[in-house]
């Protein structure tokens, strides 16, 4: 298995729980932002590999692979026989007008699966409604029949409110971008001054890979949590190099904890 590095914790754990060898696909940042590189991904390719795993928009990064990138993945797969697992949970929440809406890589590559839900992009995650698509229809029965032995159903009244919240779609996605967009240019405002945050835009979603500039970010983020109350989790809980920590953008009433974490920056 190879994975996008750094990514949400289970997209490799449980590969690695069933006795899977996990090879990370790690980003690296250059002075455009973050990057992944193509010819690297093809090195890590093995007669033996069977799945890629990418997260895209990628949390903690925020990082967009661009549609362009997304054909170029599928044209690699294609050729080395490789099905592809994308996790797609903050799909839709591009942040720049000039950036193309992702398209779903189920669309692209027929030996592939797109996973979507609704307590993402959406901001509806008491629902427990989430989606899978796919061409291979051996692993969408394959996927079924696990179902029937575990979740049998979802909630009807979920099932229902999901809906209504997706024939509103453009509607709610809109709204909690430009949550995302002004919580960014408030976190701009308050820390970069500091001198002690170097705040990395993301590209889409709610989430950041920040860095902290003052010493060690896993102290940092101890000692705030203490004295502060807020929560900011370190580069290491991704086993990830370098002082960066995940930063949310994605809740309203965000100024409060900026305000701390300013004044603890400060104090």
């Amino acid at each position: 298995v190879i994975c996008q590095f750094p990514v949400y914790q289970s997209l490799y754990e449980v590969a690695r729980s069933i006795g899977c060898e996990v090879s990370p696909w790690e980003l690296r940042q250059t002075a455009k932002g973050w990057e992944f590189d193509l010819s690297l991904l093809e090195r890590l390719i093995r007669p033996e590999t069977r799945l890629l795993v990418i997260n895209n928009p990628n949390n903690p990064t925020g990082y967009l692979i661009d549609n362009g990138e997304l054909l170029e993945i599928a044209a690699l797969a294609d050729r080395k026989g490789i099905f592809v697992f994308s996790d797609e949970v903050y799909r839709g929440l591009e942040l720049s007008e000039e950036t193309p809406k992702q398209r779903a890589f189920a669309d692209i590559c027929e030996n592939s699966l797109s996973l979507g839900v609704m307590s993402k992009s959406y901001g509806l995650a008491g629902l427990r409604i989430g989606w899978i698509a796919s061409h291979a229809k051996d692993i969408m029965e394959s996927m079924t029949r696990y179902k029937h032995y575990t979740t049998i159903c979802n909630s009807a009244p979920s099932e229902y409110l999901a809906e209504r919240a997706l024939e509103c779609k453009e509607k709610i996605l809109a709204r909690n971008a430009e949550i995302i967009k002004n919580n960014i240019t408030l976190a701009e405002s308050l820390l970069l001054p500091t001198g002690l945050i170097r705040l990395n835009r993301p590209e889409a979603g709610p989430i950041a890979f920040n860095e902290y500039l003052g010493g060690d970010v896993d102290a940092f983020c101890e000692e705030l949590l203490e004295e502060t109350g807020v929560l900011l989790l370190p580069g290491s809980v991704y086993d990830f190099p370098g002082n960066y920590f995940r930063m949310g953008y994605g809740r309203s009433g965000f100024e409060e904890g900026l305000q701390r974490l300013k004044s603890f920056l400060t104090g």
